[in-house]
């Protein structure tokens, strides 16, 4: 089971758990606040999750596998008050991150004007 997403400093130890947290599970529900609503497709074992933020948009999306699917949360106002940073929630299993210091699953091209958290 994994749950992935952002967070601010103020969250707790969930993902999406949290008025501070958003999360996108392999179920393909979105959560936020404890409230898990259908968003998109399951992911599953060797499957490439892309996690976008718009800090001018105040959105997050994500993608599976290079199938983006828009956003998920919009207008979250709490990202101007705190600092955000990804989350995860694994259970009996594990995730490999790809900040950008590698190549892309989707061969470095990312939706339009986004890139790798390590080069924002």
């Amino acid at each position: 089971a994994v749950r992935i997403g952002w967070c601010t400093t103020a969250a707790g130890y969930g993902c999406g758990t949290d008025a501070q947290s958003w999360g996108f599970g392999y179920t393909g529900k979105k959560a936020h606040n404890g409230n898990f609503e259908p968003y998109a497709t399951k992911f599953e074992s060797g499957d490439f999750v892309g996690c976008y933020i718009d800090f001018d948009r105040r959105e997050i999306s994500y993608s599976i596998n290079g199938t983006y699917y828009g956003p998920a949360f919009r207008n979250i106002q709490s990202m101007s008050t705190a600092p955000v940073y990804p989350c995860v929630v694994v259970k009996n299993g594990s995730v490999k991150f790809n900040f950008g210091s590698a190549e892309f699953h989707c061969g470095n091209k990312l939706r339009n004007g986004f890139v790798g958290i390590q080069n924002a």
